[in-house]
């Protein structure tokens, strides 16, 4: 049960991933913010992901 709430907690952070890949950047400020955006949403799943599953093993 644990192994399937962390598939779709790192599956909605790829759409939203996905979804901010295809925003249609024409200015430097609008590309920079979703650059930003991008990178923040990538450290969540990397970082935040993981200790979830963790934490959610050591309960299980």
């Amino acid at each position: 049960m644990n192994e399937i709430y962390v598939k779709g907690l790192e599956g909605a952070f790829l759409v939203v991933l996905n979804l901010i890949d295809e925003l249609d950047c024409k200015s430097g400020e609008c590309k920079q913010l979703r650059d930003k955006i991008r990178q923040y949403y990538t450290w969540i799943l990397e970082r935040r992901v993981d200790k979830i599953r963790t934490m959610l093993e050591s309960y299980g």
